[in-house]
């Protein structure tokens, strides 16, 4: 997902996105758990992450070419009940 208008970001759109996608999967599609994976520089896409109960559980280094370099990837995870939790806390 990209929040490509600068002017809409860190305004919890993203955050919203993602937990209205993951609830979807776990509640259509009845899977255990949702994986994610970004760039490892891009922060706001780990924090959209975090805040909707993932956790970080590896990288893969160079994984990705963009604007001429390597870049490495991350991966996040969570299962449906700490998704839950989460997402019970978020309100």
């Amino acid at each position: 997902m990209v929040i490509a208008e600068k002017g809409l970001r860190g305004k919890g759109i993203g955050t919203e996105a993602t937990m209205l996608l993951a609830g979807e999967a776990f509640d259509q599609l009845h899977m255990h758990k949702v994986e994610l994976w970004t760039r490892a520089d891009n922060r706001a896409a780990q924090k959209v992450a975090e805040n909707c109960g993932f956790i970080l559980e590896g990288t893969d280094r160079e994984v990705v070419f963009f604007d001429g370099n390597y870049h490495d990837g991350v991966s996040y995870g969570v299962p449906e009940d700490e998704f839950r939790e989460a997402a019970a806390k978020a309100g």
